[in-house]
């Protein structure tokens, strides 16, 4: 099978992490898109959300959605997690072919990532540009990870985001409830999520 992953905190998931998760299973033929949280993550520390929460959410997220599912491999672990640990694990347990999604952003931080060189034998990178964005610099850090890497970077054109963020949504979740399943909307009101990040 072709597994999509999107991989993040999800403090909270949104509609936007899902219409990208759409865009870019439509684009690559895949057959099962996998959301995974992280626990802890390496470089951002606690999120002040707990994990728990973030993995409720993400299930309500994709609950009826045809071929989408969460994994809670890093959300039980007490450590941080690293990509080429989960990666590792999820290879051990299938064969399935593994696509990393991202925004292209992420492509300048790649080359900090822990053994990047190992991960990019694991994993194919589908990096989503913009709409309207001048992507030399884009095309440009791809061809130089896998020169540096080995890395499979694939670049798809023509997405639209929706313009929202996870940051925006806990500054104002009432405002922004559009941007939310009504689910995850009402688990974050049940629950007194983010009234404190104003």
């Amino acid at each position: 099978m072709k597994i999509g992953i999107l991989g993040g905190s999800f403090n909270p998931p949104h509609k936007s992490h899902i219409d990208l998760c759409r865009f870019v299973k439509e684009e690559m033929n895949l057959d099962r898109i996998m959301l995974i949280p992280t626990g802890e993550h390496p470089f951002k520390g606690k999120v002040g959300v707990s994990k728990y929460d973030r993995l409720e959410m993400c299930r309500l997220a994709v609950e009826g959605i045809e071929d989408f599912g969460v994994n809670d491999i890093e959300v039980l672990k007490d450590a941080p997690s690293y990509t080429i640990e989960t990666m590792k694990a999820l290879k051990a347990q299938s064969d399935d072919e593994y696509y990393f999604i991202s925004g292209s952003d992420i492509l300048f931080e790649l080359s900090w990532w822990k053994s990047l060189r190992e991960l990019s034998e694991l994993v194919t990178f589908v990096s989503v540009m913009r709409d309207g964005v001048d992507n030399e610099e884009i095309l440009m850090e791809a061809e130089k990870l896998n020169r540096a890497f080995g890395t499979k970077i694939i670049l798809l054109e023509e997405y639209s985001p929706m313009g929202i963020s996870s940051t925006q949504i806990r500054k104002d979740v009432h405002g922004n409830k559009k941007f939310l399943e009504e689910e995850v909307y009402d688990y974050i009101v049940k629950h007194g999520l983010y009234r404190e990040m104003k």
